[in-house]
């Protein structure tokens, strides 16, 4: 999808931003969403900004590296966490309006997804979301490019078979089937860390201790 349908997107626009403010960049456009607009320093006149052929260089100088991160997994995994929260087959975790509201507001930004990720920590769920978000980056890798493209992908490969796919793993064990199998299997229909993100939200909808 191109850049500006996704700035219409405010978790994309989040995740994009803090990509964009990175320091390793030179020139930092940060788009402001309700303004419609973007803010650029160093300063750039507006009306040069305001162009098909800004969108053309963000594209190429840009979302092209933001894709390659591990943020822009982390938004995929926000994203489709979101979609499959509103859809019909979460019925059975009775998920109520309030609660997917809640759920967006609490998970759709980077900030959403480091807490929840803190929320994790130290339970099998935790390895559910590094594994989903490994297989998002390995997937989306192309076959073909140079040596080090290929070095990348075999680092992350076998980062994944040691971790998630040997004897006694948190992916295994709900899976319940092998490797290859497994590595095709999307980790986001796994129930048990959907149930972990109503929980999530529940908690801090209960204790009011979410901040904006």
């Amino acid at each position: 999808m191109e850049v500006k349908f996704l700035l219409k997107d405010e978790v994309f626009v989040d995740f994009f931003n803090t990509f964009l403010s990175l320091p390793v960049f030179g020139q930092t456009p940060l788009y402001m969403l309700k303004d419609n607009k973007w803010l650029m320093w160093p300063n750039v006149p507006f009306a040069q900004v305001n162009t098909g052929a800004f969108l053309k260089w963000l594209e190429t100088h840009r979302m092209v590296f933001f894709k390659q991160t591990e943020l822009y997994h982390n938004f995929i995994l926000c994203t489709e966490i979101l979609e499959f929260a509103s859809s019909k087959s979460t019925d059975d975790l009775k998920w109520t309006p309030a609660d997917q509201w809640l759920l967006r507001k609490c998970l759709g930004s980077v900030r959403g997804i480091q807490r929840f990720r803190s929320f994790l920590k130290g339970t099998a769920e935790e390895e559910l979301v590094l594994f989903c978000v490994r297989v998002s980056m390995l997937l989306s890798m192309k076959e073909e490019e140079n040596e080090l493209q290929t070095l990348n992908q075999q680092t992350l490969q076998t980062a994944i078979r040691l971790s998630h796919l040997s004897e006694g793993s948190a992916i295994l064990s709900v899976c319940h089937t092998g490797e290859t199998v497994c590595l095709c299997f999307s980790p986001l229909r796994l129930s048990t860390a959907l149930i972990s993100v109503l929980l999530f939200i529940r908690l801090h909808q209960r204790s009011k201790v979410w901040s904006r």
